[in-house]
C-alpha cells in the first residue's frame, strides 16, 4: 500500500461491494481487510482467460513465476494445438513456432477467416505468415468434444491439468488431433462475480457483462419511478457490455468518458473543459455518452513482425464516406515496447523491469 496524498494506491483483492464503501483484503496481510467508502466508484475488473491460460498473481514476481511454468510447458511439448483464431491464437501459435521451430503446431479456428471482426487484409497476411512458420491451420472446423489421458492411457474426459497429460481433439468435422498441449483461445470470462452479488439484475445473465448505459453508468432493475442506474458507480472495459471491440484502447477511452462524468458530477460543472459552466441547483447534470472506436489491431505474428490495422480515414473527395483502414507491417522489439508503458500510464521506473 502507497500513499501519496490524498490518493491511496492499495494492492489487494475486493471482496465485497456495498451503496458505500468497499471491502479489500490486502495482498500480504492475510488477517486483515480495509473498508474503503466512496461517493464514486469504477469497477474495471475485465475479463479472465480459460484455463490453462488464466493466472492469479497479483504481483510482477508472481506473474513472472506462472510465465516461467508455462514457458517450460511449451518447451517440453513437441505438439501443440491451439484454439481459437482471433489475435490471442494467433499470437500464441506464431510465437511458439518461431522460437521454437522443431514442435508441431496446429491452430484451430471455427471460421474461415481468423480475426473476422478486422479487414480481410489482416487475415490473409497472418495466414501468409503462419503457413512460413510451418504451422497446420484447420478453418471451418469447431471443437466439439477434448478428452484427456495420462500418457500411454486410454483417453477420458475427466479433467485434469497436469503434465502427463494428453489431448485428443475432435472437431465437428470428424478431424482429430493428438496433442500434449492445448492452448484454448476462445474467449474471455468477464470477472462480474462482484457486482453480481451486489446487483443481481445489473449483470446480463447470458454474456455475464455487466449492463451500462451510454454514460457508462451501471444500469439495475429498481421499482416504478425509480432511476434504472446508480448514478454514481460505472463500468469501464472489457466487463462492461458494449458494442466496443474488447480491446486497450477502447477501455482507455471509456477511463476518460467514466472520469470526466465523475468529475462533472463532483465539480458540478457541464464540461470540465469549460470550469465556469456551472450547472444551477436543481438542474440536471449532463453527462458524455461513450461511442465506440473503430477496430484498431497490433498483432505480433513471430520474428519481430507486427501486423497493424489503423482506424478508417474519411475520403477526401467524398467527406460522408469512409475509406478502408490502413493495413501495414512494421518491425517489433520482442519486449513490444513495453517500457514506454511503464512510464507513460504506471509513472514508474522501469530500470527493474527485467529484473
Amino acid at each position: 500500500m502507497s500513499n501519496a496524498e490524498p490518493h491511496l494506491v492499495v494492492c489487494g483483492q475486493v471482496s465485497a461491494i456495498t451503496d458505500e464503501c468497499v471491502t479489500v483484503q490486502q495482498h500480504g496481510d492475510e488477517q486483515q481487510a480495509m473498508k474503503i467508502d466512496y461517493s464514486h466508484l469504477v469497477y474495471a475488473l475485465g475479463n479472465h482467460l480459460p484455463d490453462p491460460l488464466r493466472h492469479d498473481g497479483y504481483s510482477k514476481l508472481k506473474g513472472m513465476e506462472w510465465m516461467k511454468r508455462c514457458s517450460e510447458r511449451i518447451e517440453k511439448s513437441e505438439n501443440i494445438v491451439v484454439i481459437g483464431g482471433g489475435a490471442l491464437g494467433v499470437q500464441f501459435a506464431t510465437d511458439i513456432a518461431t522460437r521454437f521451430a522443431h514442435k508441431r503446431v496446429t491452430l484451430v479456428h471455427s471460421r474461415k477467416q481468423l480475426m473476422p471482426r478486422f479487414d480481410q487484409r489482416v487475415h490473409d497476411m497472418a495466414y501468409e505468415r503462419i503457413k512460413k512458420l510451418g504451422i497446420n491451420v484447420v478453418l471451418g472446423h469447431r471443437v466439439a468434444s477434448v478428452q484427456q489421458s495420462h500418457r500411454d492411457e486410454a483417453p477420458t474426459t475427466q479433467a485434469e491439468n497436469k503434465e502427463d497429460v494428453r489431448y485428443l481433439v475432435r472437431t465437428n468435422q470428424g478431424l482429430e488431433l493428438d496433442c500434449d498441449l492445448l492452448l484454448l483461445c476462445t474467449g474471455t470470462r468477464p470477472n462480474s462475480a462482484l457486482m453480481a452479488n451486489f446487483s443481481p439484475s445489473s449483470v446480463d445473465p447470458q454474456t455475464r457483462q455487466i449492463q451500462v448505459l451510454q454514460t457508462l453508468q451501471v444500469m439495475r432493475s429498481v421499482g416504478h419511478g425509480e432511476p434504472n442506474h446508480f448514478a454514481n458507480i460505472f463500468a469501464i472495459g472489457d466487463v462492461a457490455e458494449t458494442a466496443a471491440l474488447h480491446a486497450g484502447y477502447q477501455a482507455y477511452y471509456m477511463g476518460e468518458v467514466a472520469a470526466e462524468n465523475i468529475l462533472r458530477q463532483i465539480i458540478g460543472v457541464r464540461s470540465t473543459a469549460e470550469p465556469d459552466s456551472k450547472v444551477k441547483e436543481g438542474e440536471t447534470i449532463p453527462m458524455q455518452d461513450f461511442a465506440p472506436l473503430s477496430p484498431m489491431l497490433k498483432l505480433t505474428v513471430g520474428g519481430g513482425e507486427v501486423i497493424k490495422q489503423d482506424a478508417p480515414v474519411a475520403d477526401p473527395t467524398h467527406p460522408d464516406k469512409m475509406v478502408r483502414p490502413i493495413i501495414f507491417t512494421v518491425p517489433d522489439t520482442e519486449s513490444m515496447d513495453v517500457e514506454s508503458v511503464w512510464v507513460s500510464l504506471a509513472r514508474a521506473d522501469p530500470s527493474n523491469m527485467h529484473a
